[in-house]
């Protein structure tokens, strides 16, 4: 571990494995607190995994980090796992002419789109959320910390390679948690790199985003790939780092068994709308109660409930109507 104070910085670096490092970057006003930020030193290039969001502490972190760990910019790609602004926020601080960005080009195109005229995202306005667009965006974290400028993305599927000398990372199609989640895998040192896929203690978010991506089907899809893969080390973007993936894995499949049946139970005692189903729906967070929630809790778990609804209206076990903006569902 190398531990530095200056200028107010409080820079924590761990060596996880041989030439890669975690960095904790701080995500202020936010409930998961902090990013594990990793950086891998190859002997041809260096590699930053997600960043944090745009946060002057953040940034001075990163940086200092960078210059610790003598990974000058020019030397030093960078890797978004996903679109997320507590990922995404501070890719403009280390992108330059000379290096590159990777990222799915789904993710990549939701990142840059906030930065053309007009964008509005109203997606959430078909839950049934007792909250108008408007205040909405205000209280959501992307708003204000978001990454401030489009990024020029390389764009990577599943099976591209990315050789940074002594590791060569295989890209992996981790989608689910956001349409184009992507992880990277170093299959002869069996380490794989899931961004927000599988977290330790807490079940990602997995959320609504258009009527034809069956978000939560996707999501367990990619769940069992995982399982089936050989991985000694996995690194996620938040809290602690998973021993075992294949228990992991076999927790959060029974998670979403568990909200899928207590989902159905909702609809069976006539919820409609994702926002109704949402509010009878057992919650860890801030002692459970929904509407005491704030707004940006009561959308995330407006979204989780739909992405179920949603679930099973792809299964044939839901049928939907539209009323308005807003969605209603019942069992079929």
């Amino acid at each position: 571990m190398i531990e530095n104070r200056k200028a107010g910085i409080v820079l924590d670096i761990r060596q996880i494995y041989p030439s890669i490092y975690q960095v904790q970057l701080p995500l202020r006003g936010n409930p998961l607190k902090e990013l594990n930020c990793y950086i891998v030193k190859g002997s041809k290039r260096n590699l930053v995994i997600d960043t944090a969001f745009n946060q002057e502490e953040a940034k001075n972190i990163l940086l200092e980090a960078l210059g610790q760990l003598d990974c000058p910019l020019e030397k030093t790609d960078s890797f978004l796992t996903h679109c997320h602004a507590d990922h995404a926020g501070l890719l403009y601080a280390i992108k330059t002419k000379d290096n590159r960005c990777y990222t799915s080009e789904v993710d990549g195109e939701i990142v840059n789109a906030a930065h053309r005229p007009g964008y509005r995202n109203e997606g959430m306005a078909v839950s049934g959320t007792r909250m108008g667009f408007l205040e909405l965006a205000a209280a959501h974290p992307a708003s204000s910390n978001r990454c401030p400028q489009a990024i020029d993305f390389t764009y990577v599927k599943e099976g591209d390679r990315i050789d940074l000398g002594g590791f060569v990372f295989e890209v992996v199609d981790l989608s689910g948690h956001s349409p184009g989640q992507v992880g990277l895998y170093e299959p002869d040192k069996q380490l794989l790199f899931v961004g927000d896929h599988i977290l330790g203690k807490i079940t990602p978010n997995i959320t609504y985003w258009n009527d034809d991506f069956d978000a939560l089907g996707v999501y367990l899809a990619n769940l069992r790939k995982v399982r089936a893969m050989d991985v000694q080390h996995m690194y996620g973007a938040h809290r602690f780092n998973v021993e075992s993936h294949v228990e992991r894995v076999d927790q959060l499949l029974a998670h979403h068994d568990r909200r899928l049946e207590e989902v159905r139970g909702l609809l069976r005692a006539g919820k409609q709308t994702a926002f109704e189903v949402a509010a009878g729906m057992h919650w860890d967070f801030g002692g459970g109660d929904f509407l005491n929630f704030p707004l940006t809790q009561q959308w995330f778990a407006a979204g989780e409930a739909l992405s179920h609804l949603e679930y099973l209206r792809h299964n044939g076990q839901a049928v939907r109507a539209k009323k308005g903006p807003l969605l209603l569902y019942r069992l079929a």
